[in-house]
């Protein structure tokens, strides 16, 4: 690739000793370039190398054939790279793989390599690897190894003939590390490496990279110059197979935070040592800006085009519907055209033709149909509005309930209308004693509600089967209450006094302790006041949960009891100094099983015997030694006041202790 360096114009007159430019430490030079320029190295090694099988490829002319990429595995711990490009002579392999800044792709645009530094990448994850040079009916194989003074050396191991094709394989002997994406690290930096890859082809070991290219992030808009999928998120500039991540402050206003690509050709755009990043110049910020100008009209020309393949009047309004923000904003600001978006879009209704809707928040009416992708559409029905009212509220969609005259107004494709038969019918429950069963309405606890849902999304009404035991909040107004139908006794952290906190602490504390999680039912207090409540088979949830945890909590299980601030004194002097008595103290807190049982019980406060042996030790100290009740924790930095102390308390500071 040509680098973009400007003439010098330097003129001297007169006569001057001059001194020649020197080269330091070629150790230090290969330490700091193979070492230091990389910030991801095994992205680094990936790219560089497989940058170099791809410009031997172009250099050869084939570009049909795949270059081999084998990606480290648990069983098979290398990396390598096979190209069939035109393969190296014994001493250009000497010569490359041994020096720095040396390339011979600076005066073409047709190949990616420039630097001369690609070469040393391989000494950035080990310090040796080899390389087989298949040259001309000769194949050659190099281990090439930094020395004792971390000299790289190549040294020439085997010579033979072969009849295989020339090209170059270079092998790394390396560990995977596992990510949380789900590939190893060496995968995952192959995803990034070969995302927008061209012209030559990866063949490469790993179904989990090679699916993960094929199923490359959708694109709303792609062309063989750009592609955007609408969304928010970056923006990478592709120049000779490299994608580079281009900083927002570098773009166009309208073009900021868009999720995408732009193609450049090779030597529009200058970046670092490394090829890692964008340089910040005015050059590429000028060469960016001008790209996405003219590339704004043709987007805007590509997203027409799509609205108008689309099959009716219906479909076109549905795709201007979905289009996404980004992307309306880019159309509404090119002043270059002669079309507009509500073109496309469906007629509003007016006066009595407005449209009846259902959503998780109730009835509403509107004069737009909405057309995104969670919404549904209903020929109107008597008898059928609990239904819809139940149905859209459980499944957070959108319902229109339409007559048939709104329908072909609208043109609402038959496929699409619905009737409302196919909704499961809205039973009431009913509890009761004695044959007298009464209806009462039900409702259960939802936790998948939104942290700021209103509080009715978090009781969906459906039937549930009182006749065993039901374990149940009182709600008034949507929200639980600490009513006067809940006896005032037991610790008023137990009691549930939100939505949320059934979720974050009950049903949480249940998973935590490995008890199985109730169905937990809401009552309306007037039927907690009701005959048919006394009747039942009711258990209040903070009541229930008290019960689950004693039957798990094992015989003797008790809560240590003592004053947390005093025992941080005596464990900050048993960590500094020898003193039997203090350690004594720190001793004897051992956390009992189950640690989770264990802040279960102090976080709601639950009754449960206390273990005073801590407590009775410490208080026995500070008898003792009375001054300390006067000392805080942070005189203890202060190594005079430890001094002060250790004489005090007879103690001597242990060997490790570095305030002594």
């Amino acid at each position: 690739m040509k680098l973009a360096q400007a003439p010098q114009d330097v003129k001297v007159n007169g006569t001057f000793e001059t001194t020649e430019f020197a080269v330091g430490d070629i150790n230090f030079i290969v330490d700091m370039f193979a070492d230091k320029v990389y910030t991801k190295k095994e992205r680094a090694v990936i790219r560089e190398l497989s940058c170099n099988a791809h410009d031997s490829q172009v250099m050869a002319g084939t570009t049909d054939v795949p270059f081999d990429v084998h990606l480290p595995t648990q069983l098979e711990s290398w990396f390598s790279i096979r190209d069939y490009g035109t393969g190296l002579s014994d001493e250009e392999v000497r010569t490359i793989f041994s020096g720095i800044g040396i390339s011979t792709k600076r005066n073409s645009n047709d190949v990616i390599g420039c630097f001369g530094i690609g070469s040393l990448s391989p000494f950035s994850v080990s310090d040796s690897f080899t390389v087989t040079s298949y040259h001309n009916g000769t194949v050659n194989v190099y281990n090439c190894y930094r020395d004792e003074t971390r000299r790289p050396v190549v040294a020439l191991l085997t010579s033979s003939d072969t009849d295989q094709p020339n090209g170059l394989e270079i092998n790394i002997s390396v560990e995977p590390k596992s990510t949380y994406h789900g590939g190893n690290n060496w995968e995952q930096e192959a995803i990034s490496v070969f995302r927008h890859w061209s012209v030559t082809t990866p063949n490469i070991n790993s179904d989990y990279v090679n699916t993960e290219l094929k199923d490359n992030r959708s694109y709303m808009v792609e062309t063989d110059y750009y592609g955007f999928t609408g969304g928010y998120g970056s923006m990478y500039a592709v120049m000779g197979n490299i994608a580079y991540e281009i900083d927002d402050d570098m773009l166009p206003h309208n073009f900021r935070g868009f999720d995408g690509y732009v193609k450049f050709e090779l030597g529009d755009l200058s970046f670092d040592t490394a090829r890692e990043n964008l340089d910040d110049t005015d050059g590429n910020k000028t060469a960016i800006n001008d790209r996405l100008s003219d590339i704004h009209h043709d987007l805007v020309d590509d997203i027409h085009q799509m609205i108008l393949s689309q099959p009716s009047d219906w479909d076109r309004a549905v795709f201007v519907e979905r289009l996404s923000f980004r992307f309306c904003t880019i159309i509404n600001t090119c002043k270059d055209k002669d079309w507009s978006l509500n073109d496309y879009k469906l007629p509003v209704a007016d006066g009595e033709g407005n449209l009846i809707y259902y959503s998780q928040y109730g009835k509403g009416t509107g004069g737009r149909l909405d057309l995104s992708k969670n919404v549904r559409y209903f020929l109107d029905k008597r008898g059928y509005i609990a239904r819809v009212k139940k149905a859209a509220k459980e499944s957070r969609s959108t319902m229109y309930v339409m007559t048939q005259e709104q329908i072909d107004s609208y043109g609402v494709p038959s496929h699409l209308v619905e009737d409302l038969e196919v909704l499961p019918k809205v039973y009431r429950a009913s509890s009761g004693s004695g044959g007298n069963a009464t209806k009462a309405k039900v409702f259960t606890y939802d936790e998948n509600a939104g942290r700021y849902s209103d509080n009715q999304d978090f009781w969906i009404e459906e039937e549930v089967d009182l006749t065993n035991e039901v374990v149940f909040v009182e709600i008034r107004s949507w929200r639980p209450e600490c009513s006067e139908t809940y006896p005032n006794e037991g610790s008023r952290m137990l009691r549930v006094t939100g939505n949320l906190q059934i979720k974050d602490n009950y049903l949480k504390t249940c998973r935590e302790l490995g008890i199985d999680e109730p169905q937990v039912v809401g009552l309306k207090s007037a039927f907690c006041r009701s005959k048919a409540f006394e009747n039942g088979n009711f258990i209040r949830l903070e009541d229930w949960l008290m019960r689950e945890i004693k039957r798990i909590t094992p015989e003797g299980f008790s809560v240590p009891d003592y004053d947390k601030d005093d025992f941080n004194l005596i464990k900050l002097i048993a960590s500094a100094m020898d003193q039997e008595e203090a350690q004594e103290i720190v001793d004897s807190v051992v956390k009992p099983d189950g640690v989770d049982l264990l802040r279960v019980y102090q976080y709601f406060k639950l009754p449960v015997e206390k273990c005073h042996k801590t407590r009775d030790l410490i208080n026995n100290f500070l008898d003792k030694y009375p001054m300390l009740k006067y000392t805080r924790i942070y005189m203890y930095d202060n190594s005079e006041c430890q001094k002060a102390i250790a004489s005090y308390i007879n103690a001597t500071f242990k060997e490790d202790n570095h305030n002594g």
